[in-house]
Protein backbone atom coordinates (compact mmCIF):
# COMPACT_ATOMS: atom_id res chain seq x y z
CA UNK A 1 0.00 0.00 0.00
CA UNK A 2 1.19 3.62 -0.92
CA UNK A 3 1.43 6.75 1.64
CA UNK A 4 -1.45 8.16 0.12
CA UNK A 5 -3.10 4.62 0.99
CA UNK A 6 -2.51 4.77 4.63
CA UNK A 7 -3.04 8.51 4.70
CA UNK A 8 -6.64 7.81 3.40
CA UNK A 9 -7.56 5.09 5.95
CA UNK A 10 -5.90 6.44 8.88
CA UNK A 11 -8.47 9.37 7.72
CA UNK A 12 -11.60 7.42 6.76
CA UNK A 13 -11.10 5.56 10.70
CA UNK A 14 -10.67 8.64 12.45
CA UNK A 15 -7.09 8.89 13.17
CA UNK A 16 -6.82 13.18 12.42
CA UNK A 17 -3.71 14.84 12.90
CA UNK A 18 -2.82 15.85 16.52
CA UNK A 19 -6.00 13.97 17.72
CA UNK A 20 -6.15 10.77 20.06
CA UNK A 21 -7.76 7.63 19.44
CA UNK A 22 -8.13 5.44 21.68
CA UNK A 23 -7.04 1.86 20.79
CA UNK A 24 -6.05 -1.48 21.97
CA UNK A 25 -1.95 -1.95 21.60
CA UNK A 26 -0.47 -5.62 20.61
CA UNK A 27 3.13 -5.86 21.40
CA UNK A 28 5.70 -9.21 21.97
CA UNK A 29 7.44 -9.74 25.23
CA UNK A 30 11.25 -11.13 25.36
CA UNK A 31 9.83 -14.85 25.88
CA UNK A 32 7.13 -14.34 22.74
CA UNK A 33 4.68 -13.74 24.52
CA UNK A 34 1.71 -11.29 23.58
CA UNK A 35 0.55 -8.02 25.34
CA UNK A 36 -2.29 -6.48 24.53
CA UNK A 37 -3.44 -2.92 26.39
CA UNK A 38 -5.70 -0.02 25.85
CA UNK A 39 -3.13 2.99 24.76
CA UNK A 40 -4.45 6.34 23.33
CA UNK A 41 -2.40 6.99 19.81
CA UNK A 42 -2.06 10.33 18.55
CA UNK A 43 -1.11 10.91 15.06
CA UNK A 44 1.74 13.41 14.05
CA UNK A 45 1.47 13.19 10.18
CA UNK A 46 0.00 11.68 7.15
CA UNK A 47 1.45 7.98 8.25
CA UNK A 48 3.41 8.67 11.81
CA UNK A 49 1.38 7.83 14.95
CA UNK A 50 2.55 8.36 18.33
CA UNK A 51 2.42 6.82 22.17
CA UNK A 52 3.36 7.44 25.15
CA UNK A 53 3.32 4.28 27.47
CA UNK A 54 4.47 4.62 31.24
CA UNK A 55 7.82 3.19 32.03
CA UNK A 56 6.22 0.65 34.58
CA UNK A 57 4.39 -0.93 31.89
CA UNK A 58 5.04 -4.10 30.45
CA UNK A 59 3.98 -2.27 26.84
CA UNK A 60 7.28 -0.20 27.44
CA UNK A 61 9.26 -3.35 28.23
CA UNK A 62 8.10 -5.18 25.32
CA UNK A 63 8.79 -2.07 22.93
CA UNK A 64 12.33 -1.36 24.24
CA UNK A 65 13.07 -5.42 23.20
CA UNK A 66 10.66 -5.49 19.55
CA UNK A 67 9.90 -2.73 17.93
CA UNK A 68 6.93 -4.04 16.10
CA UNK A 69 3.21 -3.70 16.96
CA UNK A 70 -0.05 -3.67 16.04
CA UNK A 71 -2.69 -1.38 16.63
CA UNK A 72 -6.33 -2.68 16.90
CA UNK A 73 -9.37 -0.90 16.36
CA UNK A 74 -12.56 -1.57 18.49
CA UNK A 75 -15.57 0.33 20.28
CA UNK A 76 -16.13 -2.45 22.30
CA UNK A 77 -15.73 -1.72 26.13
CA UNK A 78 -15.91 -5.12 27.29
CA UNK A 79 -12.60 -5.68 25.26
CA UNK A 80 -11.08 -2.58 26.68
CA UNK A 81 -11.57 -3.63 29.59
CA UNK A 82 -10.34 -7.15 29.54
CA UNK A 83 -6.61 -5.89 28.12
CA UNK A 84 -6.92 -2.94 30.76
CA UNK A 85 -7.49 -5.27 33.59
CA UNK A 86 -6.20 -8.59 33.38
CA UNK A 87 -7.25 -11.70 35.41
CA UNK A 88 -10.58 -9.66 35.94
CA UNK A 89 -13.56 -11.61 35.41
CA UNK A 90 -16.85 -10.33 34.38
CA UNK A 91 -19.73 -12.86 32.78
CA UNK A 92 -19.50 -13.08 28.70
CA UNK A 93 -16.07 -10.96 28.47
CA UNK A 94 -12.99 -13.19 27.76
CA UNK A 95 -9.48 -12.51 27.05
CA UNK A 96 -9.25 -11.70 23.48
CA UNK A 97 -7.97 -13.70 21.20
CA UNK A 98 -4.54 -12.66 19.37
CA UNK A 99 -2.82 -14.45 16.03
CA UNK A 100 0.67 -14.82 15.10
CA UNK A 101 0.43 -11.67 13.39
CA UNK A 102 -0.53 -9.81 16.60
CA UNK A 103 -3.84 -8.78 15.55
CA UNK A 104 -6.96 -9.27 18.04
CA UNK A 105 -8.84 -11.47 15.38
CA UNK A 106 -12.60 -9.31 17.03
CA UNK A 107 -11.28 -5.75 16.29
CA UNK A 108 -12.43 -4.29 13.33
CA UNK A 109 -9.24 -2.78 12.09
CA UNK A 110 -5.58 -3.31 12.55
CA UNK A 111 -2.70 -0.88 12.14
CA UNK A 112 1.07 -2.65 11.50
CA UNK A 113 3.61 -0.55 12.82
CA UNK A 114 7.54 -0.21 13.89
CA UNK A 115 8.21 2.00 16.69
CA UNK A 116 11.34 3.97 18.05
CA UNK A 117 11.73 5.93 20.85
CA UNK A 118 11.91 9.41 21.26
CA UNK A 119 12.74 11.20 24.19
CA UNK A 120 10.39 10.94 27.22
CA UNK A 121 7.32 12.92 28.34
CA UNK A 122 8.63 12.45 31.97
CA UNK A 123 10.25 10.57 34.28
CA UNK A 124 7.35 7.77 34.36
CA UNK A 125 6.21 8.34 31.09
CA UNK A 126 7.86 7.45 27.46
CA UNK A 127 7.73 8.07 23.97
CA UNK A 128 7.64 6.25 21.15
CA UNK A 129 6.73 7.10 17.10
CA UNK A 130 5.20 4.92 15.26
CA UNK A 131 5.44 4.20 11.26
CA UNK A 132 2.73 2.66 9.61
CA UNK A 133 3.99 -0.91 7.61
CA UNK A 134 0.48 -1.58 6.79
CA UNK A 135 -3.20 -1.13 7.56
CA UNK A 136 -6.46 -4.04 7.32
CA UNK A 137 -10.02 -3.06 7.55
CA UNK A 138 -12.70 -5.66 7.74
CA UNK A 139 -15.71 -4.74 5.90
CA UNK A 140 -18.41 -4.65 8.06
CA UNK A 141 -21.88 -2.98 8.54
CA UNK A 142 -22.12 0.56 9.96
CA UNK A 143 -22.85 0.96 13.35
CA UNK A 144 -24.50 3.45 15.36
CA UNK A 145 -22.65 6.06 17.55
CA UNK A 146 -23.04 4.69 20.83
CA UNK A 147 -22.53 7.19 23.82
CA UNK A 148 -22.81 4.43 26.63
CA UNK A 149 -19.65 2.48 25.31
CA UNK A 150 -17.28 5.75 24.20
CA UNK A 151 -18.52 6.34 28.21
CA UNK A 152 -17.43 2.97 29.62
CA UNK A 153 -14.08 3.09 27.14
CA UNK A 154 -13.56 6.48 29.36
CA UNK A 155 -14.33 5.41 32.41
CA UNK A 156 -11.67 2.65 31.93
CA UNK A 157 -9.30 4.97 30.84
CA UNK A 158 -9.49 6.88 34.30
CA UNK A 159 -9.91 3.61 36.29
CA UNK A 160 -6.11 2.48 35.33
CA UNK A 161 -5.20 6.23 36.40
CA UNK A 162 -6.91 5.78 39.67
CA UNK A 163 -5.16 2.64 40.45
CA UNK A 164 -1.53 3.81 39.34
CA UNK A 165 -2.25 7.35 41.65
CA UNK A 166 -3.76 5.37 44.54
CA UNK A 167 -0.55 3.37 44.50
CA UNK A 168 1.70 6.92 44.28
CA UNK A 169 -0.37 8.72 46.89
CA UNK A 170 -1.98 11.62 44.67
CA UNK A 171 -5.29 11.95 46.18
CA UNK A 172 -5.81 14.95 44.67
CA UNK A 173 -5.69 13.07 41.14
CA UNK A 174 -7.27 10.48 42.69
CA UNK A 175 -10.50 12.39 43.63
CA UNK A 176 -10.29 14.75 40.11
CA UNK A 177 -10.59 10.92 38.30
CA UNK A 178 -13.38 9.10 40.80
CA UNK A 179 -15.69 12.16 40.22
CA UNK A 180 -15.11 11.94 36.49
CA UNK A 181 -15.26 8.06 36.72
CA UNK A 182 -18.99 8.90 38.35
CA UNK A 183 -19.78 11.48 35.67
CA UNK A 184 -19.09 8.46 32.75
CA UNK A 185 -21.31 6.28 34.89
CA UNK A 186 -24.20 8.43 34.69
CA UNK A 187 -24.10 8.59 30.95
CA UNK A 188 -23.49 4.90 31.00
CA UNK A 189 -26.65 4.59 33.31
CA UNK A 190 -28.91 6.79 31.47
CA UNK A 191 -28.41 5.54 28.15
CA UNK A 192 -27.06 1.85 28.06
CA UNK A 193 -29.44 -1.44 27.93
CA UNK A 194 -29.59 -3.16 31.50
CA UNK A 195 -27.58 -5.92 30.29
CA UNK A 196 -25.17 -4.69 28.40
CA UNK A 197 -21.07 -4.94 28.71
CA UNK A 198 -21.27 -1.28 29.56
CA UNK A 199 -22.98 -1.79 32.38
CA UNK A 200 -21.46 -4.87 33.54
CA UNK A 201 -17.99 -2.80 33.14
CA UNK A 202 -19.11 0.01 35.26
CA UNK A 203 -20.39 -2.42 38.12
CA UNK A 204 -16.98 -4.13 38.30
CA UNK A 205 -14.90 -0.59 38.16
CA UNK A 206 -16.86 0.10 40.97
CA UNK A 207 -16.09 -2.51 43.24
CA UNK A 208 -12.24 -2.32 42.08
CA UNK A 209 -12.12 1.35 43.18
CA UNK A 210 -13.47 0.48 46.47
CA UNK A 211 -10.62 -2.25 46.85
CA UNK A 212 -7.83 -0.04 45.70
CA UNK A 213 -8.98 2.15 48.19
CA UNK A 214 -9.40 0.23 50.90
CA UNK A 215 -5.78 -0.71 50.29
CA UNK A 216 -4.43 2.87 50.86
Amino acid sequence: MTRSGFRRLLDVMGFYRGGISETILTTVSPDGFFNAAPMGIRRTSDETLELRPYKSSSTFTNLIDNSNACINVTDNPGLFFVTAFRGKSIDGLHEPVIDKEMRIITSVAHIFVDTSRGRDISRIQANFTCQVKGIEVKKMMPRSFSRGKAEAIEAIIHATRIEVFLKERRMGDVERLIKSFAECKDVVWRVSASDSVEIKVIREIEKMIVTWKGKV
